[in-house]
């Protein structure tokens, strides 16, 4: 029961397929042939060879492509928006760049002013303790031979008290006093350097804190001035955009498959037939390179086998479309 099944499929396929056959033979045709060649320096023809020529169904092709450039005008639209945002915001970046140049400057000025009136506060505090720090050296280093008697042929009269009053108090001490005193003194000076570092620290961190302000400030300054940077490039690669159309020899690279297909021979000859009752698009592309240079060429020509029956299509530089644009193309 199956194999009769499987056999009156295979029999009705087989039918199919010759009629099918059979209709493709039957539908009139016209042969549609042509050449393609460039021109030498000297003006000398030379045919293309190996160029492959393509056939796709006119409709579908005008279709493809108008739907190419409606996308690109939809593209230009929105990179226009783009620009719009980017001009805008380009704008806000450079009204920034102002502030933060002047906020740098003012900076720059009070970081000046700060560290000296800061500098100078601290030097008002720690200079009674440093002076204190010497003068407990001085009377450590003189313990056992008493004070230094005063320098300079006349002392006055601030330094002879002060030397009279450090003489007597070495004096009245003994030896283990004086001991005990140098330990003191010792403590003291101890104390004295703490003091002093710790002034030091509290001077550095206020004077850091401002040199972080402006640190801060030219580091949102340089982050600013790359954005500008970039917005800048951005503006300028819509704008060629703008003005650079795809060039219409990129865009029939997306075409797909052809219905026809043929290749030019050895002297650039072409021929194929195709449905007469068919409206074609022959496409053709070919990519050379001259001195070192690339260059490519492409062709778009619509084809009415019953119109261009017998006329030969000539493919040349001259009907090239190397470097128009698919918006030149179309107009």
């Amino acid at each position: 029961m199956q194999m009769k099944f499987f056999k009156k499929c295979w029999r009705h396929g087989v039918t199919s397929l010759v009629l099918l056959g059979l209709f493709a033979a039957c539908s009139p045709q016209e042969e549609i042939s042509g050449q393609i060649f460039v021109l030498d320096g000297d003006g000398t023809p030379k045919p293309l060879a190996l160029v492959d020529v393509n056939f796709f169904p006119r409709e579908a092709a005008d279709q493809f492509l108008a739907r190419q450039y409606r996308d690109w005008q939809e593209e230009l639209l929105k990179q226009e928006e783009q620009l719009q945002e980017i001009r805008s915001d380009l704008a806000f970046q450079r009204v920034m760049i102002r502030e933060l140049t002047g906020d740098k400057e003012r900076l720059q000025r009070r970081l000046s002013e700060q560290r000296e009136r800061i500098r100078e506060k601290y030097r008002e505090e720690m200079s009674p303790l440093r002076r204190a720090l010497e003068r407990n050296i001085e009377l450590i280093e003189n313990m056992e031979s008493g004070p230094p008697r005063p320098s300079g042929p006349v002392p006055t009269s601030r330094e002879w008290d002060r030397y009279q009053e450090d003489l007597e108090r070495w004096q009245e001490k003994s030896r283990s006093e004086r001991e005990e005193w140098r330990r003191e003194l010792l403590a003291a000076n101890a104390e004295l350097e703490a003091q002093i570092e710790e002034l030091e620290t509290q001077r550095d961190a206020e004077i850091g804190e401002w040199q972080g302000r402006l640190e801060k400030t030219r580091e949102t300054l340089a982050e600013r001035r790359d954005l500008v940077e970039k917005y800048e490039q951005d503006i300028k690669r819509i704008e060629e955009n703008k003005d650079n159309p795809p060039p219409i020899s990129q865009v029939i690279r997306r075409m797909g498959e052809p219905v026809f297909q043929t290749q030019s021979d050895a002297n650039g000859n072409f021929a194929l037939a195709l449905p007469s009752r068919e409206r074609f698009a022959l496409v053709a592309r070919v990519r050379r390179t001259i001195r070192g240079t690339e260059h490519e060429h492409a062709w778009i020509f619509w084809i009415d086998p019953r119109e261009q029956a017998g006329e030969r299509i000539l493919l040349s530089e001259r009907n090239s479309l190397h470097g128009q644009s698919l918006d030149e193309w179309r107009k």
